[in-house]
This record gives structure tokens, C-alpha cells and sequence, in this order.
């Protein structure tokens, strides 16, 4: 949950950053904050020159050049006060493996939904869908403790697995519904920003 005024003007770039292009009740669910508040900050911001809205087939808002440079020195002054080190070998140690077996799940679940019923399938992946939860849930608390927005992930992959295990089987995949592959994308990119990496090839 986003607290002050400023916080969440910083925290709204930072989302359209991690997601590219954005409504404004995407923005407030990523941040836990309400639309009201989210759309007023994104005016603002429009007004600012830093943010525009497009109402294309790909609607919705996203940064100006001018908004990237803000939002690229608002980050270098984070990573100088991050324990950096920290960071980077719970990344390397525990998310990178785990984002190997999230990968698999996926696609393993992919290849059987095509030869199997959804209930069978759904039912069948659900335990080692649950096991990665619960490891990533633990390494989120982890990431918290070093940069507390890591804190706003946790809530939104706890709806999604709530949602595929009551049997909406598009919580798990499908693009731009806040899914869990939704979540856990934004997720592997605030890291990959934070700590100056690039996505491998295959993600």
C-alpha cells in the first residue's frame, strides 16, 4: 500500500515503467490504491509532460521520454541505497531457479490442457502450482525486507492462484488479466531493472 501523496506519484511512473503501457485500474490494483487517487496522479503527470494517454487499439497510459528519464533517476538513487549484493544473490540463487520451474509448470500445463480435460488437468497441476507459490511467497518477504514495494506482489499473485484453484483456468496464463504469469512478468522485470540485468532470451 502506497501511503503519501509523493509515494504514490513515484510508485505510479515506476508501474507504467514495469508494465509499458496501462489503464488506470491496472495501475491502482498493481499498487494497491484506489482508481480515484491513481487517475488524479495520472493526470497529473500527463500535465506534467512525464505520462500520456493513448486511446488506440492499445489504449491506455504510459511515460513520456521525459517520464523515463525521471523515472530512470528516481531508480539510480534506489539502487545506491539497496543492499545491492543482497539483492542480487537472493535473484541468482532462489528467483532464477524458481523462475525455471514456474516456466516448466507453464508449459508442461499447456501440453497436457491439449490432450486432457481442464478439470483433470487443472486438478493435476495444482499441487506443484502451489508448491512454487508458497517458495515464492517466501522469497517475496525477502525481496520486502531489502525494498518493501516487493510487498504489492504478493497480494496479486495470492488472488490469481485463488482464482485458477476456484477454476478460471485463464488466472494462471492469460495476458493482461492480471494473471499469475501477468504478475509474475512484472515481477521478474522490476528485479531485472533493479539490478541492471537482461531478460534471457527465453522468458
Amino acid at each position: 500500500m502506497v501511503n503519501t501523496a509523493h509515494e504514490l506519484g513515484t510508485s505510479v511512473l515506476h508501474c507504467l515503467r514495469i508494465k509499458g503501457r496501462a489503464q488506470t485500474a491496472g495501475v491502482a490494483t498493481a499498487l494497491g490504491a484506489e482508481e480515484d487517487a491513481v487517475q488524479r496522479v495520472l493526470e497529473q503527470a500527463a500535465t506534467d509532460g512525464l505520462a500520456t494517454q493513448r486511446s488506440s487499439r492499445l489504449a491506455g497510459w504510459l511515460l513520456t521520454p521525459e517520464g523515463r528519464k525521471q523515472w530512470s533517476e528516481h531508480s539510480a538513487a534506489e539502487q545506491a541505497e539497496i543492499d545491492t549484493a543482497g539483492t542480487t544473490e537472493l535473484y541468482d540463487a532462489q528467483f532464477l531457479p524458481l523462475n525455471s520451474a514456474f516456466k516448466k509448470l507453464c508449459a508442461r500445463w499447456q501440453l497436457e490442457r491439449a490432450s486432457s480435460t481442464r478439470a483433470a488437468v487443472d486438478g493435476a497441476i495444482m499441487t506443484g502450482f502451489e508448491e512454487i507459490h508458497r517458495t515464492a511467497d517466501a522469497l517475496l518477504g525477502r525481496f520486502a525486507a531489502l525494498l518493501p514495494r516487493f510487498a504489492l506482489y504478493q497480494p496479486r499473485l495470492e488472488a490469481a492462484i485463488g482464482r485458477f484453484g476456484s477454476g478460471e483456468s485463464a488466472a494462471l496464463l492469460q495476458p493482461f488479466t492480471d494473471s499469475y504469469h501477468d504478475v509474475w512478468l512484472e515481477l521478474h522485470e522490476d528485479l531485472l531493472l533493479l539490478l541492471g540485468k537482461e531478460r534471457e532470451e527465453d522468458d
